[in-house]
């Protein structure tokens, strides 16, 4: 059995509360397209789900997750309120402040997450809060809501880190460059950069998971007071801290050893990068039009779709993976496909948390669209078994290697698009 090394540059870095999230906590899969309502819901099949309920009254709770799906907050909020409100203790009820909580804490609105947890919390009748909600709690509490103090249109030169783009910006003051990870549901920088860029640190019990699916417990975290990027002035930007001897900041060069996850990029709303070294934020977006959206979230991730042998499946998308891969209801619901072409592999995932050997069946090629563009996935690795939670429910991942493909790559989170282009 050959092997072969895919490594991930902090890919699926992601902040773990001991508070219980009900959609972190479900593991089945759901690769069969349903027809009813609930299964759709439930099988976070959000863009089947936003055609579904398209032109109806559909209950507040759907309407809720395809608006907090498609990031648009104010609509989510309400659709979401009235269903706890109809029934506070049910079961409905407990999933709308869920993806309440999701939203919140995608925006880095910590204050409206941690309000929506302790009424989570009062909900629960004979289950008082645990210690690791109470811990949860009081570490969230002491975050300050991310702030944008201005912002304007601009173009930047970036480096590529590896296969990742890294972008110049300002940490009170003081220069330097991060990589922009959109998978990343908070941004993280090394212990070296906190005391370089003069940051307040806060302890608490908090954990992340990489893209083996491990954690490490025991983090803490920091906060940058003033952060630029081009014509972007942020106040309040939080950053998950991880020592300078765990990937991926141990091949980071020094002063550089930091990354920027989705609350900034949500931010800055658009973002154009092209193999000239030139990166555009900020710049103006199409009218919104969410039927033809292709990206959406799932909680904190986002999710675009490729057309693969006329199916449209779901994939996180990616740019702090330097290498895609094909995960397990890719492998259910291709099985013929596998079996006819596929080999038998292993491979190793790399992120901040270690390196894991996993089993694979390697496939020579597909073809594919992604963000409009037309393109060969060459040595796909279609991973046997889950590793992230993702990976029970989505189809792959979506990194550099394949979104750097085309001349230009357009993300825009205001019209909820991903657009790959030739110039």
């Amino acid at each position: 059995m050959a092997q072969t090394s895919h490594k991930f540059t902090n890919a699926t870095l992601h902040l773990l509360l001991a508070f219980t999230l009900v959609f972190a906590a479900a593991a089945t899969f759901a690769v069969d397209q349903p027809t009813d309502l609930k299964s759709i819901y439930e099988g976070r099949h959000w863009f089947q789900l936003r055609e579904a309920i398209a032109n109806s009254k559909a209950p507040e709770l759907y309407q809720g997750a395809v608006a907090a799906a498609f990031d648009q907050r104010d609509e989510a909020v309400a659709h979401l309120q009235r269903a706890i409100a109809a029934a506070p203790q049910s079961q409905e009820a407990v999933e709308a402040r869920e993806l309440l909580i999701h939203l919140f804490m995608r925006a880095a609105q910590y204050s409206k997450a941690v309000a929506a947890m302790k009424e989570q919390i009062a909900a629960r009748i004979g289950k008082p809060a645990t210690d690791g909600d109470r811990a949860s709690i009081a570490l969230l509490s002491q975050l300050p809501d991310m702030a944008v103090i201005a912002r304007g249109a601009s173009t930047l030169q970036y480096e590529m880190r590896g296969a990742n783009l890294s972008v110049p910006i300002s940490i009170n003051d003081k220069p330097t460059n991060f990589v922009l990870d959109t998978d990343a549901n908070m941004s993280a920088l090394s212990e070296s950069e906190v005391k370089r860029l003069g940051m307040s640190i806060l302890n608490g019990p908090v954990a992340v998971v990489g893209v083996s699916g491990g954690t490490n417990p025991g983090g803490r975290m920091a906060v940058a007071q003033d952060f630029v990027i081009g014509n972007f002035h942020l106040k309040n930007v939080a950053f998950f801290i991880i020592s300078d001897d765990q990937e991926p900041f141990v091949d980071f060069p020094a002063g550089k050893r930091g990354i920027i996850g989705m609350p900034v990029i949500l931010a800055l709303q658009t973002l154009r990068w092209r193999h000239d070294g030139k990166i555009e934020i900020g710049f103006a977006s199409p009218k919104r039009d969410l039927s033809r959206a292709n990206i959406c979230f799932n909680n904190e991730d986002p999710i675009t779709q490729v057309e693969f042998q006329h199916h449209k499946l779901e994939f996180v998308m990616d740019t702090g993976s330097e290498d895609s891969e094909l995960w397990p209801p890719f492998a259910k619901e291709f099985s013929g496909l596998l079996n006819q072409v596929g080999k038998k592999d292993s491979t190793t995932l790399t992120g901040f948390e270690g390196s894991k050997d996993v089993q694979v069946v390697t496939l020579p090629e597909l073809c594919f669209t992604l963000g409009g563009f037309n393109d060969v996935f060459r040595s796909a690795p279609v991973l046997a078994k889950p590793t992230v939670a993702l990976s029970n429910w989505f189809y792959g991942r979506a990194g550099m290697d394949l979104l750097n493909r085309a001349q230009s790559a357009t993300m825009d989170f205001h019209a909820m698009t991903l657009t790959l282009n030739e110039k």
